[in-house]
């Protein structure tokens, strides 16, 4: 699998009164990363235009080590699997080559106006996959 790297600098926002990252904002990073390869891939417009969204249906986070105010980190995205209905991603918030923390992500493609869960469209697979032989 093919690794998305998504720089990451930490702002007071993301922290607490002592400079320490909150444990939430390593998931926004990790939205974050995420959003960014989707549009290597594709618009969000179109997207959204062909009825098309993704939700987390699952998330499992592991906090390593804490990253800290100032700090210039980044999150590597593996996409480990894609199924008819959803996509496994694997994320690792990193400070060079040590692991801050572990996220695993299923996210489950959805009807945004309806709601109801339906069939990853086969041009998003597609684009998956073009992405993984170009890099």
């Amino acid at each position: 699998m093919v690794d998305y790297k998504f720089p990451v600098t930490v702002y007071f926002s993301d922290t607490d009164c002592g400079g320490i990252v909150y444990h939430g904002s390593y998931i926004n990073f990790a939205e974050h990363a995420r959003s960014e390869m989707f549009s290597q891939f594709f618009s969000l417009d179109t997207l959204l235009k062909d009825k098309i969204s993704f939700v987390v249906k699952k998330l499992e986070v592991s906090y390593e080590l804490p990253a800290h105010l100032g700090e210039h980190l980044e999150v590597v995205t593996t996409i480990n699997s894609v199924k008819r209905f959803s996509t496994v991603y694997h994320q690792r918030v990193m400070r060079g080559e040590t692991l801050l923390t572990d996220i695993l992500v299923k996210v489950a493609c959805i009807n945004p106006e309806t709601g109801h869960i339906q069939a990853i469209p086969e041009f998003v697979k597609a684009s998956f996959k073009k992405f993984e032989e170009e890099n």
